[in-house]
């Protein structure tokens, strides 16, 4: 029998506190109110099923264990006002097999929406995160196991000057993503200049101004379970991902990290060793890493940007787990993120420049590195997202 696409729900509404650079912003607090909610029901397609949600865009998909979860942009007004000027979010966990809702959550308000508000009433991360497509992807993050789901509430003052970055409070809300259920509520203070989540704890990484440097603060929040205190410790680098019990930071902030060293650090603040030669961290939990460390940095700093792309491009990458050391080895593959039936994945594509055109057909695909550490050649099962949907799909890899 299949499941209802009609789920009990949880609206987390954050309340007038949370509704963002206001004059005379009352103290922070959160209100959890119960509520029940309904998903339309999946339709049956050619590759499996298509979702679509009510809501107004699909922002992102992440992969978990339990399943795919989708996050959805969705309007929320500001207390007192009927007119939309932040932007609710809403979680909704599906069944992998059919495309029915396993649980729903809305939460509001998550972040700003740039049609709604002026650069002027922005808190500081606000500016921090932008008001882009991928703002809610930004404010969201998932546990190294898969097992938990954080967002970051909207920001509020606890003084007069919105650009005082020590006065800017939000609320953390961390879920379980197989139940949906709420396991942690946490304020902090500050910008959050990183958020990740290893197997057992929320770590937050916060500063005083727009960069870790200097004032960067990291703080570890065990999940109920775990039976240990919070701690903390300084870090000026950039918080950029988790393993199960390990943090990787970089020393700059961005999606494609050119070439960079990787620092890793126990949950004491220890640090455990560094990995060289860094392009970026797969959501997988891969990293990405260039066989000649040297070389790919030097094309960077030697050769002129009109001639370095391609270059670049045709250094030889490895994939590391970063917990155990293996390796797999991928060339000059082009990598792309995934979500799979039951965790993230990544896609990988022979590409081919001929003239101004670039074509590239997929030729082998790989799970996370607890899956283990071989390319794959069959058919790739994942899920799709377009605007209001997202939908299982099914892509043959072309033979060599």
């Amino acid at each position: 029998m299949r499941c209802r696409a009609r789920a009990a729900a949880l609206a987390f509404a954050l309340v007038a506190s949370l509704t963002g650079c206001v004059d005379e912003a009352p103290a922070p607090s959160t209100e959890v109110t119960v509520l029940e909610t309904t998903q339309p029901e999946p339709r049956t397609t050619a590759t499996g099923w298509q979702l679509a949600l009510d809501a107004d865009r699909v922002n992102v998909i992440l992969g978990t264990p339990s399943g795919p979860v989708a996050l959805a942009g969705v309007d929320a007004p500001d207390a007192g006002s009927t007119r939309p000027s932040r932007t609710g979010l809403l979680a909704v966990g599906v069944a992998p097999t059919d495309g029915t809702t396993r649980w729903a959550r809305s939460l509001a308000p998550v972040t700003v929406t740039k049609k709604r508000r002026t650069l002027e009433t922005w808190c500081p991360q606000d500016k921090f995160t932008g008001a882009d497509d991928r703002a809610l992807e930004k404010t969201a993050t998932i546990s190294a196991d898969g097992g938990h789901l954080a967002f970051l509430g909207a920001p509020v003052m606890v003084g007069d000057d919105p650009t005082a970055v020590a006065d800017q409070r939000l609320t953390i809300v961390v879920l379980d993503t197989a139940t949906g259920e709420q396991v942690l509520t946490q304020e902090v203070a500050g910008l959050v200049t990183g958020m990740v989540m290893t197997r057992d704890a929320l770590v937050v990484q916060t500063a005083t101004n727009y960069f870790p440097a200097g004032t960067g603060k990291v703080t570890v929040y065990p999940l109920p379970n775990a039976q240990t205190s919070a701690t903390s410790f300084r870090a000026d680098q950039w918080l950029a991902a988790a393993t199960t019990d390990t943090l990787l930071f970089t020393p700059r902030l961005s999606d494609d990290y050119g070439v960079q060293t990787v620092l890793k650090v126990g949950l004491d603040g220890r640090e455990r060793g560094s990995i060289p030669g860094v392009n970026r961290i797969r959501r997988s939990g891969w990293v990405e890493q260039f066989v000649d460390p040297d070389a790919a940095a030097a094309i960077l700093a030697n050769v002129p940007s009109d001639r370095s792309s391609d270059l670049f491009d045709a250094q030889p990458r490895r994939l590391l787990n970063p917990d155990t050391g293996e390796t797999v080895e991928i060339g000059t593959l082009w990598g792309m993120d995934v979500v799979l039936p039951a965790g993230f994945g990544m896609l990988l594509k022979r590409c081919v420049t001929k003239g101004s055109e670039t074509t590239c057909q997929p030729v082998s695909w790989i799970g996370s590195p607890s899956d283990g550490a071989t390319l794959r050649t069959d058919n790739l099962t994942h899920i799709e997202k377009g605007r209001k949907k997202l939908y299982l799909s099914t892509l043959p890899m072309t033979k060599p």
